[in-house]
């Protein structure tokens, strides 16, 4: 009895588990340069050059802008459905000499958060020939851009033909008991006169708190464990 007792504890726990963690919706990474239709990699559906759930990499090219390699991470890679954490990683873009601007996108679902988690740390760092801004929005669909909760434009700094810049800022958010997207967006421009690169990683992490899914399977163990525990002092 003790053993089926166990078996069913660790049954009911990893049934909870991915209940509480499954993926709302799919991650997606976009690109549009503003001249040809907006490109969208779907994180193991279509465009996406990565196999892996919660990691969505898109590999293509526009008419102005010869290369865009952007690679976005959520979870269940990083953070959780409740918890969100996303990275919009190693993204490279070069133009081919055209003044431009691109803009990159990555959008995801989450599931309503506890009200305490209302702070979004949004930070981005990398190298650039152009300027770049980036934004956090969240919204009630795919790349909805309906509330804003940061946006910055770093500041450049360094010599030679690119620019090093790095900056932080935090965001904030009542809360929400309904699902939610957030988008993560990245606008870089460049002004021509040649082939310009930009390369950079933007990211929003959350406070890490613990979540109601953790809760609830910690609770679950203790209460199995100590039914087990009174069963063998019966005996």
């Amino acid at each position: 009895m003790t053993y089926r007792l166990s078996a069913l504890a660790v049954c009911a726990v990893f049934a909870i588990a991915s209940v509480c963690q499954a993926s709302l919706g799919p991650l997606q990474v976009r690109v549009d340069d503003g001249v040809d239709a907006p490109i969208t990699a779907i994180d193991q559906g279509a465009n996406d050059d990565n196999n892996i759930d919660g990691i969505v990499l898109l590999s293509t090219a526009t008419t102005n802008w010869l290369t865009t390699i952007s690679t976005g991470i959520s979870e269940p890679a990083i953070g959780s459905s409740t918890v969100p954490a996303m990275d919009l990683n190693s993204v490279n873009v070069t133009s081919m000499g055209n003044a431009g601007t691109i803009k990159i996108s990555f959008t995801g679902k989450y599931l309503p958060r506890d009200p305490v988690i209302t702070d979004f740390t949004h930070s981005i760092g990398g190298t650039t020939q152009g300027t770049i801004e980036t934004s956090l929005y969240i919204g009630t669909s795919a790349f909805d851009e309906g509330t804003l909760i940061s946006t910055m434009t770093p500041t450049l700094s360094g010599v030679g033909p690119s620019s090093v810049f790095s900056d932080q800022t935090t965001g904030f958010d009542d809360g929400t008991d309904v699902d939610y997207w957030l988008t993560l967006t990245a606008t870089i421009t460049h002004e021509g006169g040649g082939p310009q690169t930009s390369s950079f990683n933007a990211a929003v992490d959350t406070a890490a708190i613990p979540e109601p899914a953790s809760i609830a399977i910690w609770t679950l163990m203790a209460g199995i464990g100590g039914l087990i525990w009174m069963r063998r002092r019966s005996k």
